[in-house]
């Protein structure tokens, strides 16, 4: 990938700050704040987005993520048992962190791996940087750009693979994400753009053949296809629960996972993000489970330009949404190796988009919204 190619990102920012779109930013404001140098919050309209942080368990994560009518649009689980709301000074934030652990009453607590919205992989030089069995991280080296401007917030980091048992670094990326919204029948749909830049800068790196990876979202419990499956086995649950898988092949639940596709989209119900006043009615409540419900989703959209476009996909009816490039021999058996080595000094690209949307939008809509992203 020449220089032009990997900066394309940033051109772009810069064009939707200073270009046609220039007018129409004015009508938003964006806000990053950065803590400690290990998170960064994003605003928009003064209200809540999402959260970069740096280091979860050894990998970059964003999370919490709230939609525009402030639903809570990933899994909390693991981030929410090491969250204190008695130590948390924002309202806001107290409040979605309150919300996030009564969600935890639809969530299944199992693959704490799976950590809202995620990049690693299973299996790189024999490292395991998607569970961490084997002593694999992620580190996060620099900040290389924070910007706001309108309706769009940029994160620009640095970061290394690191093999813990002999402390060596396999490679290096760069991660740029900006934090957009648009407009959509008069719904505000929020995104995020994903972009990854992987380089193998210090001798040559395997990404290998593994359903492991890579660029992961864990849904909410609400949203899970085969939440009603599970409730024999951990409690009584609300017949209103349950969710659904649709890709752009027109594949559903189960019958999308493994496939190639442009897109795929998971949505359902999803808890009804509660005032501090409905907090304290919820908790009187004997029956837990009866949550108010919204309707929402996500469609994780898959660039053209990104490597082995079209992606497989690891979609699973358990709520794990993730898009691997690597995993053939799992995915399509019989027809051939998935790994990639890259030479030392070589780099691999990979782009996505992630809506998330309040309503559901129908297949018509998220194609045409991905031909608009993909141009």
């Amino acid at each position: 990938m020449n220089w032009k190619k990997s900066m394309s990102i940033l051109v772009y920012f810069v064009l939707l700050c200073g270009g046609a779109a220039a007018q129409e930013n004015q009508k938003y404001k964006s806000d990053l704040k950065k803590i400690d140098n290990t998170k960064v919050l994003v605003a928009l309209d003064g209200s809540f987005f999402a959260e970069y942080r740096t280091n979860c368990n050894g990998t970059p994560i964003v999370w919490p993520i709230c939609s525009n009518d402030g639903l809570l649009m990933t899994r909390g689980y693991p981030m929410i048992d090491e969250e204190d709301p008695a130590k948390i000074e924002c309202p806001e934030f107290k409040n979605i962190i309150e919300n996030a652990k009564i969600d935890r009453i639809s969530e299944a607590l199992d693959h704490p791996h799976h950590r809202s919205l995620w990049f690693n992989h299973g299996n790189v030089n024999g490292c395991d940087f998607w569970t961490r069995d084997k002593q694999a991280s992620i580190v996060h080296e620099d900040f290389l750009a924070l910007k706001s401007c309108g309706k769009y917030a940029l994160i620009k980091t640095k970061n290394k693979w690191v093999d813990e048992k002999t402390n060596k670094v396999l490679c290096r990326d760069v991660r740029t994400l900006v934090f957009g919204v648009l407009k959509e029948d008069n719904r505000t749909v929020r995104y995020i753009d994903f972009d990854i830049v992987i380089t193998a800068s210090e001798d040559n790196v395997a990404f290998n053949d593994t359903k492991e990876g890579s660029f992961g979202v864990r849904v909410p419990g609400t949203m899970d296809v085969d939440i009603m499956k599970r409730s024999k086995k951990i409690g009584n649950r609300n017949e209103n629960w349950g969710g659904k898988i649709l890709n752009s092949n027109g594949e559903q639940d189960g019958a999308a996972w493994a496939k190639r596709a442009d897109w795929v989209d998971y949505s359902g119900p999803i808890p009804t993000r509660l005032n501090d006043a409905q907090l304290a009615e919820f908790a009187k409540k004997e029956n837990k489970q009866d949550l108010k419900l919204a309707s929402g989703g996500i469609t994780i959209m898959n660039h053209s330009d990104s490597f082995r476009y079209p992606t497989w996909w690891h979609v699973r009816t358990y709520g794990l949404y993730a898009a691997n490039p690597f995993g053939q021999h799992d995915f399509e058996p019989g027809t051939g190796d998935g790994s990639k080595v890259l030479k030392k000094g070589e780099k691999i690209h990979f782009r996505y988009r992630v809506l998330f949307h309040d309503g559901e939008l129908d297949s018509k809509t998220i194609d045409r919204l991905y031909k608009e992203y993909t141009k």
